[in-house]
């Protein structure tokens, strides 16, 4: 099979853009020195970003190199959106290098630009096997983040127990994509497609093992052991990047083998992702409560979130997934804003760590506290805030698709797990200061993330419209 090299390469463009920026910047910073070489590195990533949203904005509809890269509208939106997360979650990353001389390394931006190409291939992939080079890639880049911090035993914990669960979930994948290629002969997402996983065993097999490998990306229960270790291991900005940008990006994979590659086998994968999106939805919403750690706490509240998001799958076979994409979306934004909040707020230089550390923070902070108060009330679905209208597409989603039962449950869950949220704004706004604070930095970008959840109350429509108009292009 023939195909235009340059033409080809347009496809994939922005990660191309986001690999050459790393090796250049891999380069560059071995031979910088002084005190505002790392500053450089700083802004040569971020316009590295730049560089790979603005030519995101280029991407025509299509496929590439014989079909193993293939663009959809839906795609090419997810990963503009993924490269805006990830540049945000990297300011909070600068910020904590900024803060610690002992971390920073050039190594640290150039990771996360090739785990930000990686999920761009993840997403734009026509093929397994090129759905699983971009999971590689991301991985591999994630593995050695989550382990930054080299002098601390949680962060060495967090990034073992990254790697050994990560390599686990591959493996699983794996084995499911040789029992795929075995029943239909063929990697093409195309051909794969046209095979019925309910008169195929080993084509159902292959697909229900690749569904639950994917899961542990988005750190589904049960495969979300590694996501509270891995959280209060890491950086804080590092975390936000954990949080955001991957789960954006595997939401795009499911979005692409839900709705065109496995569409044929809904009775079957709808089960299973309704088995497993209420089980993290009360999993999040009950593990939250026994925490008293605010990154822990957050690890919680995106295992539930990402619960929620997948009750959009379930609106039956065609998969509408403007719910889905709508809620993964303001998740990131909520998300983003609410790791930057935290690491806005400073204990004796450090960032905070606790419960009891923001307590009476809105007498001493008060807008601070406002905006950390916003960003949870958005999280916990209070209405009128954009986590409510999130949690309302996706509750009407599962309801379309006759889950009912399911629908319920999930309610449930986050009525229960809006409590660990409304506690918070309490501590915050009830209680009396124990520690003085101190305010830094990254008030802006949390900032700006209180604003785009409050401003969805007057004008929802600009994404839920933009997500819709997308989402009902054929593949």
């Amino acid at each position: 099979m023939t195909f235009d090299l340059l033409q080809s390469l347009h496809f994939i463009l922005p990660e191309l853009i986001l690999i050459i920026g790393a090796l250049l910047i891999l380069l560059v910073g071995s031979f910088l020195q002084g005190p505002n070489a790392w500053n450089s590195v700083g802004y040569a990533c971020f316009g590295v970003f730049v560089l790979a949203f603005l030519a995101s904005l280029t991407l025509e509809t299509g496929e590439a190199f014989g079909g193993q890269v293939v663009n959809q509208p839906i795609t090419a939106f997810i990963r503009s959106f993924e490269i805006v997360f990830a540049a945000a979650s990297y300011l909070l990353i600068h910020a904590d290098l900024e803060r610690d001389h002992d971390l920073r390394r050039t190594e640290t931006p150039v990771l996360v630009l090739l785990a930000v190409a990686g999920m761009g291939l993840m997403v734009s992939s026509g093929s397994m096997m090129t759905l699983y080079m971009g999971l590689e890639l991301q991985s591999l880049s994630l593995y050695v983040l989550a382990a930054t911090k080299r002098d601390s035993l949680k962060a060495s914990e967090a990034g073992l127990k990254y790697f050994v669960l990560g390599a686990l979930s591959s493996g699983i994948m794996l084995f499911g994509i040789s029992f795929v290629y075995g029943a239909t002969g063929s990697f093409s997402y195309d051909v794969i497609a046209k095979a019925d996983p309910m008169v195929n065993s080993f084509l159902l097999l292959g697909m229900c093992l690749i569904l639950l490998g994917l899961a542990f990306k988005v750190s589904l229960v049960p495969f979300h052991m590694w996501t509270p270790d891995v959280y209060e291991g890491a950086p804080i900005g590092v975390t936000a990047f954990f949080a955001a940008a991957p789960k954006v990006a595997a939401i795009g994979v499911f979005v692409v083998l839900l709705r065109h590659v496995f569409a044929a086998g809904f009775e079957v994968w709808s089960v299973i992702i309704a088995i497993l999106a209420v089980a993290s939805t009360w999993w999040g919403a009950l593990g939250a409560m026994r925490q008293v750690s605010l990154k822990r706490i957050l690890a919680y509240s995106s295992i539930a979130n990402m619960g929620f998001a997948f009750l959009g799958f379930l609106s039956g076979p065609d998969v509408d997934v403007g719910a889905v994409v709508t809620y993964a979306v303001i998740y990131a934004v909520m998300t983003i804003g609410g790791f930057a909040a935290i690491s806005a707020i400073r204990l004796q230089g450090r960032v905070v760590q606790e419960r009891a550390h923001i307590k009476g923070l809105a007498k001493t902070h008060p807008k601070m506290a406002l905006i950390l108060a916003l960003l949870l009330f958005s999280m916990a679905g209070i209405p009128p805030l954009a986590g409510f209208f999130a949690k309302f597409a996706v509750f009407i989603a599962a309801l379309d698709g006759g889950m009912v039962v399911v629908a319920i449950l999930a309610i449930l869950a986050s009525v229960v797990g809006s409590f660990y949220y409304l506690r918070l704004v309490v501590d915050m706004y009830m209680q009396e200061p124990l520690e003085e604070l101190t305010i830094a930095q990254p008030i802006f970008l949390a900032g700006v993330g209180a604003v785009l959840v409050s401003l969805f109350v007057f004008a929802p429509w600009i994404l839920m419209d933009s997500v819709e108009a997308v989402a009902k292009i054929a593949p």
